[in-house]
């Protein structure tokens, strides 16, 4: 009826992992009577990981994600935020000091009504790195909003409509109440850590200096070696001429296949894996381990064919 699995542990002030887990688990129609707000699952604290679960058929989001150093991996997600608009599938934000946090090798696929996106990167979410997903008839597939230092690598987006990967200048337009002193969300959030301090010193060392320079500018996103088949390639929205152009210069964007076809092995049945001679492999790009997507029997889950649906 609400969500699925609430996950938390770990200390946050010390960065001190838990290692909690949520695993080939089967998540589906939950948000039956709220229909926001529950996720599949709330991963919180720090260092715990959300790895092999099939997430479908709801109104709402699959994933949220609070706090640092948490894995996101081959999960497969599908028919999500169906009733809902304005996040994402995975969904995080309004937080500088929530970094350190990997999604990657997941498959998103099928999530197209409303403004929606596979992955957002909410109200200057930073530092987290994207990497190895597989992102199909999604509107947008990634969206970066306003944020630092996010690493968007090695992903694959088909048939993403509005944007593979957007990125907002939003500090300088509608959002600038978190800059100007009407909402503190942001200062409160970074000051409730101890970011001034070791171990945040040593492993997020960009926190100490975020507000020496304009942090309502995103600069150091790294959007490289990615493919993209069919849609729309970069969204450079809420932004002036100059702002995009302070977008390009302070933003890593190489190195994107865009315009060659990648070769993919049979697309029809949602096979996205690229031949051995695919032009993507010259630009850098790494081989995605699709087979290892979502689901798998082991001795609590003794069949996946009653709940497997793609692959």
């Amino acid at each position: 009826g609400d969500g699925g699995v609430i996950l938390k542990g770990g200390d946050r002030q010390w960065l001190t992992p838990a290692g909690n887990y949520v695993h080939n688990t089967h998540i589906h129609d939950y948000n039956r009577w709220d229909y926001t707000c529950h996720p599949a699952v709330m991963i919180e604290g720090v260092g715990n990981r959300i790895s092999n679960n099939l997430i479908h058929n709801s109104p709402d989001i699959a994933i949220m994600l609070k706090g640092n150093e948490h894995i996101i991996e081959f999960n497969e997600i599908h028919h999500v935020c169906m009733g809902t608009s304005d996040l994402g599938a995975f969904y995080m934000g309004r937080d500088y000091s929530e970094r350190g946090n990997i999604i990657r090798y997941n498959f998103f696929h099928q999530i197209e009504p409303g403004d929606v996106q596979a992955i957002c990167l909410d109200d200057f979410a930073s530092g987290t790195t994207v990497f190895g997903n597989i992102i199909y008839k999604t509107k947008r597939g990634v969206l970066i909003g306003g944020g630092r230092d996010n690493i968007i690598q090695n992903n694959i987006f088909i048939d993403c409509n509005t944007a593979a990967v957007h990125v907002d200048t939003r500090g300088l337009n509608w959002a600038k109440k978190y800059f100007d002193g009407t909402d503190t969300t942001l200062t409160d959030r970074l000051r409730a850590v101890k970011y001034k301090f070791p171990p945040y010193t040593t492993k997020y060392p960009e926190l100490i200096t975020l507000y020496e320079g304009n942090p309502a500018i995103p600069v150091g996103n790294k959007i490289m070696c990615n493919i993209v088949s069919g849609g729309k390639w970069l969204d450079l929205s809420y932004a002036t001429v100059d702002e995009k152009n302070a977008i390009i210069q302070n933003n890593l964007i190489e190195n994107n296949l865009v315009e060659k076809d990648p070769m993919f092995i049979d697309p029809a049945k949602m096979n996205f894996q690229i031949r051995d001679d695919s032009p993507a492999y010259k630009l850098g790009f790494q081989r995605i381990p699709m087979e290892k997507f979502g689901l798998y029997n082991d001795v609590f889950r003794t069949s996946v064919s009653a709940c497997k649906t793609t692959l």
